[in-house]
């Protein structure tokens, strides 16, 4: 995979979730666990830019969720239950090859489960990943406890924000915060990657309604991603497959998606 095209997979995984370092060119990092603090008024005084983004994003892992992002040669729509501790995921990953790697996630409690489909000579069966064997924080940590829909993750990274009218935040990002950005990333995206301008427009009730954060306007070239938030509150479906239909995940194949 080529540097330009491995730092725009790179850049998903970044502002997406750990999860989405599934593509096969995820990065080695850790994300910063501890818990974010959320802003109670006590006073009459208006919250600031940041504490109501930390605010709206720790409502937002409170209730079931989807999220959908969006970003040239890479998609992917979840359906979240944090609550529950399920959910779904479907990925697409457009390659220089001209041919698309298909990854979905399914989570019911503690067990794990991944399909790869849309290239040669990948299993065609559910893959169950052992509770045990998904590190905290690692590429395969598809529903984080402390923030499944990821956008808690998002507000660390947050060097400064300001409102732009009633619904709407600016600001810039620090995409380094988040433990992923660096590692296999090129040094030369890295640097650029501390002050990436972002928007966020918010719903009435103050949740998210979408993110767009303009990578390519500090590294020319990588995608402008965008991130929408919706179907609150809706019932996430998600059952284990039959275990006439289930293989455990192979060891390398898991050590090759979170390291190639």
């Amino acid at each position: 995979m080529g540097t330009r095209r491995h730092a725009t997979v790179a850049l998903a995984a970044v502002v997406v979730s750990p999860a989405m370092a599934l593509s096969g060119c995820g990065l080695p990092g850790r994300v910063d666990r501890r818990p974010v603090p959320v802003p109670v008024e006590t006073t009459s005084r208006q919250l600031t830019a940041v504490e109501k983004l930390a605010e709206s994003a720790a409502r937002m892992n409170a209730t079931t969720i989807g999220v959908t992002m969006r970003a040239p040669g890479m998609t992917s729509d979840a359906r979240l239950d944090p609550v529950g501790r399920k959910g779904t995921m479907r990925m697409e990953l457009d390659r220089d090859d001209g041919k698309t790697l298909v990854v979905e996630l399914l989570r019911v409690e503690q067990d794990q489960y991944m399909r790869l489909s849309g290239l040669p000579g990948l299993p065609r069966r559910w893959l169950r990943i052992p509770a045990g064997s998904v590190a905290e924080g690692g590429a395969l940590d598809f529903m984080p406890e402390d923030d499944p829909s990821g956008a808690i993750t998002l507000v660390k990274s947050i060097v400064d924000a300001k409102r732009d009218g009633g619904h709407t935040f600016l600001g810039t990002l620090d995409l380094t915060r988040s433990g992923w950005a660096g590692g296999r990333t090129p040094d030369e995206f890295t640097e650029r990657l501390t002050a990436v301008p972002f928007e966020v427009f918010t719903e009435p009730q103050g949740r998210w309604s979408w993110i767009e954060i303009d990578v390519p306007s500090v590294v020319p070239g990588l995608p402008m991603v965008r991130f929408s938030y919706h179907s609150w509150g809706e019932p996430v479906t998600a059952q284990a497959p039959p275990p006439g239909e289930v293989d455990d995940a192979p060891v390398g194949l898991l050590e090759d998606l979170v390291e190639t």
